[in-house]
């Protein structure tokens, strides 16, 4: 089963406030903000980075399930931890 759905919308959004925040240090005026922006950039990439390691590991997971849960001969030789 999946635990993270569909992504698309995050990611959308995460694209959408990162070129915001890219304008906002192109902006002549982003002095007073600037360590405020580059922290909140650094987050996103990190947000962005999480979903895309969560999803590949769940990608990795549905791959292995059936071969572990589903499976009688491994369920035997797996302790029931």
């Amino acid at each position: 089963t999946f635990l993270l759905g569909p992504i698309d919308e995050i990611v959308e959004q995460l694209e959408a406030d990162n070129q915001t925040l890219q304008g906002m240090l192109s902006n002549r005026f982003v002095e007073y903000f600037f360590e405020k922006v580059t922290v909140w950039q650094r987050n996103l990439g990190s947000v962005d980075t999480c979903i895309n390691k969560w999803m590949e590991i769940q990608r990795q997971w549905m791959n292995l399930f059936p071969i572990f849960v589903l499976s009688a001969d491994i369920k035997e030789q797996l302790p029931d931890d």
